[in-house]
């Protein structure tokens, strides 16, 4: 059962500016607009590369083959937490459509 067939990058970016859930999760933490704004916008993050917690005591970058879809400590955490609340922003925003139909 496929409802929603594409990447979450993709997803998030169709919502423009419209994050209602995300928004008001890091309103409440006092984040600014302009720093919501930025925390809705997906990046790279070497996924594959962060396979321990000895990974965020590096103090170097991992070479540049190792970004392929690829954080560390609080930006790792903030990510997937951001990775969550967008994915009930893209979910909310679908089931609103579906109802419409």
């Amino acid at each position: 059962m496929q409802f929603i067939n594409t990447s979450l990058a993709k997803l998030t970016k169709n919502l423009g500016n419209n994050h209602p859930i995300t928004s008001q999760h890091f309103k409440n933490q006092d984040y600014s607009d302009g720093k919501i704004l930025l925390i809705c916008h997906k990046e790279i993050y070497p996924y594959e590369y962060i396979d321990s917690h000895d990974r965020f005591k590096e103090t170097e970058l991992p070479p540049i083959h190792e970004f392929h879809g690829v954080l560390s400590g609080k930006y790792h955490d903030l990510y997937l937490k951001t990775n969550v609340l967008s994915l009930a922003d893209v979910w909310t925003k679908f089931w609103e459509t579906s109802e419409i139909l």
